[in-house]
């Protein structure tokens, strides 16, 4: 259990193969973690809630079973590369039909050279 944390990679790949995961709510854990796709616990659980949240999967086999399958869906939405990739080129497509946008036009103005001004 973590005390501090950023994002970490070993949660993703466990997700990955739909084993829900016990964490702590520290650093990034709480965006891939919740109570749908596995159990969050506060910061600093004691041992006592640790253990039980562990035991909650061993005494409900029906609720880890849908735990299962939301972690993998949860990841497969959030995290898989092919997923994101493809989500990425509609997004870049869809900019791209709408043209540039006005800031990117008004920075392009700025950029050039005024009347009598030469490029240095």
């Amino acid at each position: 259990m973590s005390e501090t944390e950023g994002l970490p990679i070993s949660i993703k790949e466990v997700q990955s193969c739909g084993i829900p995961v016990v964490g702590t709510s520290v650093g990034g854990i709480p965006e891939i973690v919740s109570n749908d796709n596995g159990l969050l616990l506060p910061e600093n659980p004691s041992t006592h809630e640790v253990g039980n949240a562990i035991a909650e999967f061993v005494r409900n086999p029906a609720k880890a079973l849908e735990k299962r399958s939301n972690t993998f869906n949860s990841w497969k939405e959030n995290s898989d590369e092919q997923v994101l990739n493809q989500r990425f080129v509609e997004e870049l497509t869809a900019m791209a039909k709408e043209g540039p946008s006005t800031e990117i036009l008004i920075c392009r103005k700025r950029e050039q050279p005024g009347p009598g001004e030469g490029r240095a």
